[in-house]
């Protein structure tokens, strides 16, 4: 058990204040430019546009859109980034 000031958590949300990715490497600059929220907007419509099916809304396992961010868009998707924790 550590104190708040030095938990995982206390740091997601300093990075969140302002606005910066979490990183625990030694990485200077990150490997993929970050998305803005307008960027995540867009691509998250794309993501769920292709899966769409027959019309009907598309279904994205949680766990795969930064994944699909990545690979398809070569984007990093940081909730710290975009502000939260």
């Amino acid at each position: 058990m550590v104190p708040f000031g030095r938990s995982v958590d206390f740091i997601k949300e300093q990075c969140a204040v302002y606005q910066q990715p979490v990183s625990f490497a030694k990485k200077a600059v990150p490997e993929m430019p970050l998305a803005s929220w307008e960027e995540a907007r867009i691509c998250l419509w794309e993501i769920l546009c292709s899966a769409s099916v027959h019309g009907q809304p598309g279904v994205i396992t949680l766990s795969n859109v930064k994944r699909l961010f990545r690979s398809r868009f070569n984007l990093e998707l940081s909730e710290t980034a975009l502000g939260h924790s």
